[in-house]
């Protein structure tokens, strides 16, 4: 009976989700028929978060809590159609890293997480128990979850780290670590320690250990789209003895010209603003231009140099590291959730202290990162919106128009029948914001009622007369008040 169903188009449609696993299992075709969709609104979904124009006050990375992506509708229905079949997880597994190898779209990575995530919250052990990457997702998920990495969990990964695993399972493992949210939480924690640790980042464990799951992640797509090439060291020895202690050497430069700026520190004369602002050696750019991992760091050095609540503007500091940012492996900076992310907290930095208002950080962060690669990463001309959208009471009306005309859609060539639609709809909509409004015409005023300055009061007759008031008298304004039980009321003549 199930391949008199596959044949009814209708009754397929309408056989409850148990009756459909057990087709999927004997076509799988039709499984990755199905399963394709899921996907691509998945993918959607992320991009259209990226690309988002509207004021926000969260930004790609906390705008949902772990518990909440794997809430999402895509995961649920995937997880759904899944069920408790390890044949089908195993089959969306192989999809989806099929699909990473393809784009090296990392949201794929990403994908996988939460749904190993949703199956664990659904104690789906035929799930849970067959996925290699699962103790490792475990761990970081709660690392994630906690912002912070103790003892105990550090242990824990550390052991998920140090299993024997063959290349395809490898694979799995690289993917959990490439997880969006995941490397933010790495760097965002390998860029503390190194203001906060006194040791060498040689010496210290905690710091290798995050960079070991860093260095996997950044890995993964060659991990999965050539396992027979995955090399033996992910990770240079020259990493740890010669980026690190000068991203660290700079990142304790910038702490000491923010505590002496605050009149916190007594130094000598040796140390003052110029002496600490040490431009990078030409072997940290080399790394930053060829290692992710370099360049993740970089990045995310430079966006705890924007300004906030409690650390003004650091001009000359905050660009030294801007500078080099179009030199970020694989355009890093304008590229995915990280482009959303750093135009997210350029744009709170403009609206509190007004950095872009300074010519050099205009031309470096506008002109050089995004107006270059406007063309090269589908991304950037929304994030070019983005900015105009909230930013153009800063940029004022001639800049804005000058932006605007750049990334106009008839200036950007040809672009795929849905992006077109959404982008001209978005440029429609901040033209519409930017255009001043024309005064509107004030409706004339109702003439003011004419009134005597003296009411009408009638004929003499009709009014009341007082007991000695002679009838050629005629009252005023006001109609005399009748007299009081104990104080009577005199009445004084105009003539």
């Amino acid at each position: 009976y199930l391949k008199i169903i596959v044949c009814d188009e209708e009754l397929y449609g309408e056989c409850a989700v148990t009756v459909r696993q057990q087709i999927w299992l004997k076509n799988g075709d039709l499984f990755t028929q199905t399963v394709a969709p899921v996907l691509a609104q998945y993918i959607v979904a992320k991009r259209n978060l990226e690309c988002n124009i509207d004021p926000s006050t969260t930004n790609f990375f906390n705008a949902e809590t772990t518990k909440t992506r794997r809430q999402q509708p895509q995961v649920q229905e995937l997880t759904q159609m899944i069920g408790e079949h390890e044949q089908l997880y195993e089959k969306v597994m192989e999809i989806i890293k099929a699909r990473y190898a393809e784009t090296g779209n990392a949201h794929f990575c990403s994908l996988k997480m939460e749904l190993l995530m949703a199956a664990h919250d659904a104690n789906i052990e035929t799930s849970t128990r067959i996925d290699p990457g699962y103790e490792l997702a475990k761990c970081l998920d709660a690392c994630v979850r906690e912002r912070h990495m103790d003892n105990n969990l550090a242990t824990r990964l550390r052991s998920a780290l140090e299993k024997k695993l063959e290349p395809e399972e490898l694979a799995d493992v690289a993917m959990v670590a490439w997880d969006t949210h995941v490397v933010h939480f790495l760097c965002s924690i390998i860029v503390k320690l190194l203001r906060d640790s006194s040791a060498l980042p040689r010496d210290s464990q905690s710091m290798q250990l995050l960079i070991k799951v860093l260095a996997l992640g950044a890995n993964s797509h060659k991990i999965v789209s050539s396992p027979e090439t995955i090399p033996s060291n992910l990770i240079d020895a020259i990493f740890f003895t010669k980026f690190l202690p000068t991203l660290g050497k700079m990142v304790v430069e910038d702490v000491m010209r923010i505590e002496i700026a605050k009149g916190t520190m007594d130094v000598s004369e040796e140390f003052s603003h110029s002496t600490l602002l040490s431009e990078a050696p030409d072997v940290a750019m080399t790394f930053v231009k060829a290692d992710m991992c370099a360049s993740l760091l970089w990045l995310h050095q430079m966006i705890e140099m924007f300004p906030n609540k409690k650390r003004g503007v650091d001009m000359r500091g905050f660009l030294r590291y801007a500078r080099h940012m179009h030199e970020l492996r694989g355009k890093l900076a304008v590229h995915g959730p990280w482009g959303h992310f750093l135009i997210h907290r350029m744009i709170s930095a403009a609206i509190s202290e007004g950095i872009l208002a300074d010519d050099a950080c205009f031309r470096i962060l506008i002109d050089r990162l995004l107006i270059e690669n406007l063309k090269e990463e589908p991304n950037v001309k929304y994030h070019l919106l983005r900015i105009v959208y909230q930013l153009h009471g800063q940029l004022g009306m001639q800049k804005s128009s000058e932006l605007m005309e750049q990334i106009s859609p008839e200036n950007l060539g040809e672009l795929p029948e849905a992006d077109k639609e959404k982008y001209e709809k978005d440029y429609n909509k901040t033209i519409e914001r930017i255009t001043p409004k024309p005064e509107e015409e004030a409706p004339p005023q109702p003439m003011p009622q004419m009134t005597p300055a003296h009411p009408m009061m009638g004929p003499p007759t009709a009014q009341k007369i007082g007991p000695k008031m002679h009838p050629s008298m005629t009252p005023g304004p006001r109609q005399f008040a009748t007299p009081g039980p104990t104080r009577p009321q005199f009445m004084t003549p105009r003539h």
